[in-house]
């Protein structure tokens, strides 16, 4: 393009500094763009236990399939919350157009049931897909 008429009145070296403008106008467009999401509330996925666990999900509207996120809020399995400890993903990964589903696991005192909390997640992800 250098070699081309119009390249002769652009001044390449004055140019460099602006590499970083065509992500910012992508990502600026992705959020302008994104489309609505459906909000979902303390549903209820299959016992564990005896537990009741539940998922709060945000889906955006429209045909899909959409991309899904699945998120495990942190807390090593003994402690958390699927709504505080989570919260600032929630926005962005709706404006994305990314379905999430922010769930509940059993949270555990005794060390030698931490795999319950795992059986959790993965009945999770059995019932999102």
């Amino acid at each position: 393009m250098r070699n081309s008429a119009c390249a002769r009145y652009i001044h390449w070296k004055e140019m460099r500094g602006f590499g970083w403008a065509l992500p910012v106008c992508l990502l600026t467009s992705m959020t302008m763009t994104a489309a609505a999401a459906e909000s979902y509330k303390d549903v209820q996925f299959p016992h564990a236990g005896g537990v009741d666990l539940r998922f709060d999900a945000s889906i955006p509207e429209g045909a899909g399939p959409f991309p899904a996120a699945i998120i495990v809020h942190g807390g090593g399995w003994v402690r958390g919350d699927r709504r505080t400890d989570v919260a600032p993903l929630f926005r962005p990964l709706a404006e994305a157009g990314i379905a999430w589903f922010s769930i509940d696991y059993r949270l555990q005192a005794d060390p030698l049931r931490f795999g319950v909390a795992v059986n959790d997640v993965e009945a999770a992800v059995r019932f999102v897909k």
